[in-house]
């Protein structure tokens, strides 16, 4: 008996010191809440529980009320929490739970219901796969809202959209952010119908995007800088409500828009500034976009053929560097631009079908294109049109049709054209700009078909061809520009033009008509006629004679220039002859390289008359204006930045009797004024102003008859 007791007290003791060991190693001081979830009407919503802050957060939709919610929560193994999550009714406030560990320390967790992520009644944003998760659990097949899945920034946190399989619907926006770790949105294949498509720039996982049910789009597809995506297949697409934007789709290898009939507002393909692969589109079926249409910056693309395309707000198809061929068809009408340009390989436009461009029309550098056979129909462009950098084009007779240009019609770098410009030999109205014709070759101009023009300007720096400019039967409103014509031509016009004849770096050989002017301007630097005349009676408003390698130039009948002369000359040996003319606005005379000046019938300039004596490029040594009586205005007669060394007196203004007031200075070897005597009465002493001469006279001197240094 004592033997039996003795066992059982020994076993008593080992059984009191293991349980005595194992308190030692339990601590009690966890105290953690490690799940939280409510649930209502047999949904749930999950806590988001921060080991940082102590905080739970529960995302619930704005269209839940969470009266009568349950709570299941999870907290650390002989610990306790109060208040009682269970005795909680309004789960809309904040809370804040305390837990405590078997060995008393306690923690403290703030909870919050969140709905700052839900904009919208029924907006949905998961952050992570556990929310995605839980969103399946609704059982939806339409959503009505808009869906975010991931978030901005952070590590991948969503790898399967598989809860989202049987949707069918999303009223508003479906947005994937980078965070979204999948790479395709198979599962929503389901999808018919979408408010909008946004794939956040810089998401680095989705390689595929293929909604093969999807037919309408409320509002559009946004698809930026997408780093990895290959495929974009929507089969199905029918219409878009408002804009398609996909851009910098670098890696893309197929785009299926095929039976795409209409976008509302803008449709944009751009490939981006990188190099890409896609060689073809299929978006064959398209029939009309509301507003702008880009495709851009496409590399390998091969063709663009939309056939079915009828109607545009504005087109641009440019840096398409493979593409040989563009279908426009059925093309009828754009409302605003039209621009196809920088394709290099482009032999075949057909848009034979337009007729009508409601903004500008350009064409530029398309530099293997040789006719524009396709624009058979077009008739009106009401804004600019603009043909550029066109090495091959050999004709242009494919706009026979073309009858009115409502801005500017310019054309340019078009040298190999071997028609004449016959192909606009039906346009009869062009607007605002006039023309403009820049390195095109020609024979023969006259105008086309047109009667009334603002503006003509030619420049053909580069072109041997053009032989005749006719514009006399062109009511011209403003100007006529002729710039580095290089070949011998006749220039004819009106006998009146009232408007700016400009000739730059070139001049006719023969010219008829032009008997009065209303501006003209010469700056010229060629020696092909190295005594050029020029036949103009009039000029009623300015003249300017700018020359360079001539050795001579005459306006022989030439009696008038009501505006400003200004006469500068840089060839030491020219001859200007103006024999004939009286009276003039002004004179400004910037020349002294040309050492004489001669207007032997000058009598009256009606403003200021400047005369730079000397400057860098030499100084004054004659001049011959013997009938000069009056100076409306200030004679300048100085050196600029240079002195005289060469005019002793001014004996050639004796015939000078009204003046308004005189500036002579830096004339080094200057003396005598005696020439100024006769308009002297006219000068108020603060008129004469007379310095840095070799005798500079105050104006008591010059009054008093002191004119010559003693």
């Amino acid at each position: 008996m004592k033997i039996n007791n003795l066992i059982f007290i020994l076993l008593l003791f080992a059984l009191v010191t293991a349980g005595c060991s194992d308190d030692r190693d339990f601590n009690g001081g966890d105290n953690y809440i490690t799940s939280f979830r409510l649930e209502k009407d047999g949904i749930s919503f999950n806590g988001s529980i921060s080991t940082i802050n102590n905080e739970i957060v529960v995302t619930v939709p704005e269209n839940i009320l969470l009266n009568n919610a349950t709570v299941n929560i999870t907290i650390s193994e002989n610990a306790t929490i109060s208040p009682n999550p269970s005795s909680i009714k309004d789960w809309t406030a904040e809370q804040t739970f305390v837990v405590k560990g078997y060995n008393g320390t306690e923690r403290s967790y703030k909870y919050k219901l969140e709905r700052g992520v839900v904009s919208r009644d029924g907006d949905i944003t998961l952050l992570t796969q556990e929310d995605v998760n839980a969103f399946a659990d609704m059982g939806l097949t339409e959503i009505n809202g808009n869906i975010t899945i991931g978030a901005a920034s952070g590590s991948d946190s969503i790898h399967t959209l598989a809860p989202f399989s049987k949707l069918t619907s999303i009223k508003f926006g479906l947005t994937i952010n980078p965070t979204y770790a999948g790479k395709n949105l198979d599962d929503l294949k389901n999808l018919k119908k979408l408010g909008s498509l946004k794939v956040v720039e810089l998401n680095n996982t989705l390689e595929e995007i293929n909604l093969p049910q999807l037919e309408y789009i409320v509002t559009g597809i946004n698809i930026d800088l997408p780093k990895r995506l290959q495929k974009i297949l929507l089969p199905e697409l029918k219409h878009v409500d408002r804009g398609i934007y996909i851009s910098k789709a670098e890696v893309l290898k197929m785009l299926d828009l095929g039976k795409l009939e209409t976008v509302i507002e803008d449709f944009t393909l751009d490939g981006g500034w990188g190099t890409n692969v896609l060689d073809e589109f299929k978006i064959g079926s398209l029939k009309s976009v509301g507003g702008s249409f880009k495709v851009s910056n496409w590399q390998e693309l091969k063709s663009l053929s939309m056939p079915n395309l009828e109607n545009i707000y504005k087109l641009e198809l440019s840096s398409l560097k493979k593409v040989e061929k563009i279908d426009l068809s059925y093309l009828k009408t754009i409302k605003s631009d039209f621009q196809i340009s920088n394709n290099d390989l482009l032999t075949n436009l057909n848009v034979s079908s337009l007729a009508t461009i409601g903004g500008d029309f350009n064409l530029n550098y398309l530099p293997s294109i040789p006719s524009f056979d396709g624009f058979k129909s077009l008739s009106s462009v009401d804004g600019k049109f603009t043909l550029s950098n066109l090495d091959k084009l050999k004709d242009t007779k494919g706009f026979k049709s073309l009858k009115s240009v409502g801005k500017q019609f310019d054309i340019s770098y078009m040298a190999a054209v071997e028609d004449n410009l016959d192909g606009f030999s039906s346009l009869s109205s062009v607007g605002v700009g006039g023309v403009s014709i820049n390195d095109v070759s020609f024979k023969t101009f006259s105008g086309f078909n047109l009667k009334n023009v603002e503006r003509i300007g030619i420049y053909a720096q580069n072109i041997t061809s053009i032989r005749e400019i006719d514009l006399t039967r062109l009511n011209i409103e403003k100007s006529i520009i002729l710039n580095n014509i290089m070949s011998e031509y006749t220039l004819k016009g009106a006998n009146v033009f009232d408007g700016e004849l400009s000739f730059e770096g070139c001049a006719p050989k023969v010219v008829e008509g032009y008997s009065e002017l209303g501006t003209l301007k010469f700056s010229l630097s060629s020696n092909k006629y190295p005594n050029y005349s020029f036949p103009t009676t009039k000029v009623k408003k300015d003249l300017s004679i700018s020359m360079y390698n001539f050795e001579g130039f005459k306006m022989p009948n030439l009696i008038e220039a009501g505006g400003i002369v200004t006469i500068f000359i840089m060839s030491e040996t020219l001859a200007l002859d103006l024999p004939k003319i009286k009276s003039m606005g002004s004179l400004e005379i910037g020349s002294p390289v040309m050492r004489k000046l001669s207007l032997p019938a000058l009598e009256t300039i009606n403003g200021d008359c400047r005369i730079i004596t000397a400057n860098y490029m030499g100084e004054f040594e004659e001049f011959n204006i013997p009938k000069l009586k009056t100076i409306n205005g200030t004679l300048d007669f100085s050196g600029e930045y240079y002195t005289n060394n060469k005019l002793t007196n001014l004996d050639f203004f004796a015939t000078l009797n009204s003046l308004k007031a005189v500036t002579i200075k830096y004339n080094k070897v200057l003396v005598d004024f005696s020439g100024l005597k006769n308009a002297l009465s006219s000068i108020s002493e603060k008129g004469w102003i007379v310095t840095d001469n070799a005798y500079n006279p105050t104006y008591t001197d010059a009054k008093a008859g002191k004119l010559i240094k003693p």
